[in-house]
């Protein structure tokens, strides 16, 4: 929701997950699979300029219908549809997160995680298994990857 006083931002409302433990939520200004850095229009912060943060500082951004989320949702942590929605994938994070998803199009890499197709890529978006959460896909930053699987 707009704040009176603040100008009119465009962007998709996402919340970055920062390698560490730490929440930035707000509009997205700008973003692409193989930017340097992101901006973010803090959903709390100033009127001015979005802060700007590296991609490789990030664990993950995590698109969202809502900024504030919902408590009270018990997240399915399987896969609930049986209509393909593309390549179902399990990702472990280095901080032992687990998250599944569909992954559209081909594989981000080719003989192993490690050896992604394109080396300027970052990393990958993902859909998530849940198609009721308030995530609609995820940014997977390479450096914050454990493993990823096709399941």
């Amino acid at each position: 929701m707009q704040k009176p006083g603040r100008p009119s931002m465009t962007g998709d409302q996402a919340v970055l997950h920062v390698r560490g433990g730490k929440l930035l939520k707000g509009l997205l200004t700008d973003f692409t699979p193989t930017a340097v850095t992101v901006h973010l229009q803090l959903e709390s912060g100033p009127a001015h300029a979005p802060v700007e943060v590296k991609v490789s500082d990030l664990k993950a951004i995590y698109y969202v219908r809502s900024l504030a989320g919902n408590r009270q949702y018990k997240k399915k942590r399987y896969f609930r549809s049986v209509e393909s929605k593309g390549k179902r994938i399990m990702v472990r994070f280095k901080d032992g997160e687990i998250l599944c998803g569909f992954i559209k199009g081909e594989l981000p890499w080719k003989d192993g995680f490690l050896t992604a197709k394109d080396p300027n890529l970052k990393g990958f978006f993902i859909y998530p298994a849940d198609p009721e959460g308030n995530n609609t896909k995820i940014f997977v930053v390479t450096l914050s990857v454990e493993d990823v699987r096709r399941l």
